[in-house]
């Protein structure tokens, strides 16, 4: 009778932690929402890419990289304050960073109509989650293209 007891305590024991094991699996899976993969990403970039001025249907090249906000601000030789995390620039956010080559007239915000400059370029900055567009980057020609792309 004291062995049955002691099994049935341990089988309930085991038992409770495997529910709470899961339990806590599950709603760990649930809270956080999955990135987008690099296709999605990259889909999701030209289509800004085209409301910025890029005029080729389909880029030339195109290079992603999921990475955090610090490689975005090393690519724009920016360093923001270190008090900035709170307010979206967090270093270590997650980040798709999308370089194409490909013929561009820049008409990005704060253009006032006209032609706008040329590049041969266009990166952009997407939230992994959401997708959402948080930059746009052209570099010149006497600059390196983002991501390893060549000229």
């Amino acid at each position: 009778m004291k062995n049955k007891l002691l099994f049935s305590i341990g089988l309930l024991t085991l038992v409770g932690i495997a529910l709470l094991s899961i339990g806590l699996w599950q709603s760990r899976n649930a809270q956080a929402e999955p990135d987008r993969d690099s296709a999605a990403a990259v889909q999701r970039a030209i289509e800004i890419a085209h409301a910025r001025g890029l005029e080729v249907e389909r880029p030339d090249g195109i290079v992603s990289k999921r990475t955090t906000l610090q490689e975005w601000f090393a690519l724009n030789h920016f360093t923001p304050d270190p008090n900035a995390a709170p307010f979206g620039l967090d270093p270590k956010r997650s980040v798709w960073i999308v370089a194409m080559k490909g013929q561009v007239n820049w008409n990005g915000p704060g253009r006032r109509g006209g032609a706008g400059d040329q590049f041969d370029n266009i990166t952009v900055l997407l939230d992994t989650q959401t997708l959402a567009h948080l930059g746009t980057l052209s570099v010149a020609p006497n600059e390196p293209l983002p991501l390893g792309l060549q000229r």
